[in-house]
C-alpha cells in the first residue's frame, strides 16, 4: 500500500467518525485537540513563591523553636509547657499534611490520576469526623454546633476526598472567625439530595471577591491576616463537582461566611 494510500484510508476512517458525532472533519479533530484549560503560569509561580517564602518557612519555623526548646529546657518547664510546645508541633505538621493533600489533590486531577471511590456511607459520621479533623488542624477550640435534621444519612461519597473538601471548608470558617464566635454545621437530607451548611461569624467578604472564591490560588483580601493559600475552597469545589454535587458561598462584609453544599443522593 503506497502513502497516497495510507493517507486516504485514515481519511476516511477519521470522516467516518466525524459523521456518526454528527460532525465535519475539521470540527471532530477540533475538539479533539483542544488544549485542556490549565492554571495561569503566572499565578502558579506566583502562588509557589508566596508558599516557600511564607507558607513553608513559618510552620517549619515554629516546629523548630518548640522542639529547639524542648530539647534545651525540658527538665526546666512545667508539664502544661511541654504540651503547649507538643501541640504546636502537631497543629503545624497537620496544617503542612492538611496542605500536601490539597496540593496533590489538584496535581492528580490535573493528570486525571485522581483515585475516585464513592460508596454508600452515613455523611452525619463524616461531618462530625470532620470537624475534630478541622479543628486539630487550627487548633481551634471554640464550640462547633452541628446539627443533622432527618433519619437516615446514607449517600454515596469518596470518604477521603469529600473529608478533605469539608475539613477545607470547616478550616476556612475557624480561620476568618473570631475566636469566640459560634461555627455551626447543619446537614439535611431528603430522598433526593442531602444538604450541608456552614455559617461562620466572621469577616466576611467584600463583594466584588465573590465571584472569585473558587478560583484555584485566589485569596480574599481578608486572608493576608490569616495566611491563606488559595486552594481550601477551589479544592472542595472540585471534590464536589466530582460528586456530581454544588456549592456555594455567601458572605458579606461584617455578616460573616455561608458556605453551602448540596450532594444528590442515590
Amino acid at each position: 500500500m503506497t502513502q497516497i494510500d495510507l493517507n486516504a484510508s485514515l481519511y476516511a476512517k477519521l470522516q467516518g467518525r466525524a459523521q456518526q458525532s454528527g460532525q465535519t472533519i475539521e470540527e471532530w479533530l477540533s475538539h479533539r485537540v483542544e488544549p485542556k484549560p490549565r492554571p495561569d503560569l503566572e499565578a502558579l509561580y506566583n502562588w509557589f513563591a508566596r508558599l516557600i517564602a511564607h507558607d513553608l518557612r513559618t510552620p517549619l519555623a515554629a516546629i523548630l523553636t518548640s522542639s529547639d526548646i524542648l530539647k534545651h529546657y525540658e527538665d526546666r518547664m512545667t508539664r502544661e509547657r511541654k504540651v503547649e510546645h507538643l501541640d504546636t508541633i502537631q497543629m503545624q505538621v497537620r496544617g503542612l499534611n492538611n496542605l500536601l493533600d490539597n496540593i496533590m489533590v489538584i496535581q492528580k486531577l490535573e493528570a486525571g490520576t485522581l483515585n475516585f471511590d464513592p460508596v454508600s456511607q452515613d455523611l452525619a459520621e463524616l461531618c462530625q469526623s470532620a470537624i475534630s479533623s478541622a479543628r486539630e488542624v487550627c487548633f481551634h477550640e471554640t464550640d462547633v454546633s452541628f446539627r443533622a435534621a432527618g433519619e437516615r444519612h446514607m449517600i454515596e461519597f469518596d470518604e477521603k476526598l469529600l473529608g478533605l473538601a469539608l475539613v477545607n471548608v470547616l478550616t476556612n470558617a475557624f480561620r476568618f472567625s473570631p475566636p469566640d464566635s459560634p461555627v455551626t454545621m447543619q446537614l439535611a437530607t431528603t430522598p433526593q439530595q442531602a444538604t450541608i451548611v456552614v455559617q461562620d461569624a466572621g469577616s466576611g467578604l467584600v463583594a466584588d471577591e465573590l465571584p472569585h472564591v473558587f478560583d484555584l490560588f485566589f485569596t480574599g483580601s481578608n486572608a493576608l491576616a490569616v495566611g491563606g493559600k488559595g486552594l481550601g475552597l477551589a479544592v472542595a469545589q472540585r471534590i464536589v463537582a466530582l460528586h456530581h454535587g454544588t456549592i456555594d458561598l455567601h458572605s458579606a462584609v461584617g455578616q460573616g461566611t455561608s458556605v453551602t453544599i448540596s450532594l444528590p443522593v442515590h
